[in-house]
């Protein structure tokens, strides 16, 4: 392989892990290796790459960083925001919403999803089952 193939692998792989993360998933490094056909050392270095592009890139209201989740088993982006929503203040205004019944089911079930969106994905989940 020369060398502007492994560049582009490798910006091809932290682009996929920067989104998954974003999306709240849960990166396992292992299975990260095998996916991509690199070594764990490959993805740990991804991942302080990662790390320095957060820690690069705070606002005042916003700030990221990428940090090892023991109970999930791996990594996730922890999120430091004040301008999002918890899980639990998602729930409350879904919860009005329905209450209230001011809008039609389509219009009350794409707001919710767009309240929803912004959650980490097992959040997202147990909104969905409870609604």
């Amino acid at each position: 392989m020369n060398v502007i193939e492994e560049s582009h692998q490798k910006t091809m792989r932290m682009l996929s892990l920067f989104e998954r993360l974003s999306q709240g998933e849960v990166i396992n490094k292992q299975k990260e290796a095998e996916y991509f056909k690199v070594s764990e050392k490959a993805i740990q270095r991804d991942i302080k790459d990662l790390r320095a592009y957060f820690s690069n890139y705070k606002t005042n209201f916003l700030s990221k960083s990428i940090v090892f989740s023991r109970k999930e088993r791996g990594y996730i982006l922890r999120r430091n925001n004040t301008l999002r929503l918890t899980t639990e203040e998602v729930i409350v205004i879904a919860r009005l919403l329905i209450e209230k019944r001011a809008l039609s089911d389509v219009q009350m079930k794409q707001m919710i999803d767009k309240l929803v969106s912004g959650l980490p994905e097992g959040s997202r989940e147990n909104i969905k089952k409870l609604m």
